[in-house]
């Protein structure tokens, strides 16, 4: 049987608005981003209505 991984990761308050401030400062779509950082785009939604 295979150890049990969460998919769950914890991303530092830098990284996300780094992320934000280069999703503002760009012509990037949230795709694009998502890509380019490995990220979900549900985090991405949530992270800017927070």
């Amino acid at each position: 049987m295979g150890s049990k991984h969460s998919k769950h990761r914890t991303f530092s308050e830098g990284f996300i608005l780094t992320i934000l401030r280069e999703y503002y400062s760009s012509e990037m779509s949230i795709n694009f981003i998502c890509r380019k950082y490995n990220i979900g785009s549900a985090s991405f939604y949530y992270w800017q209505k927070v």
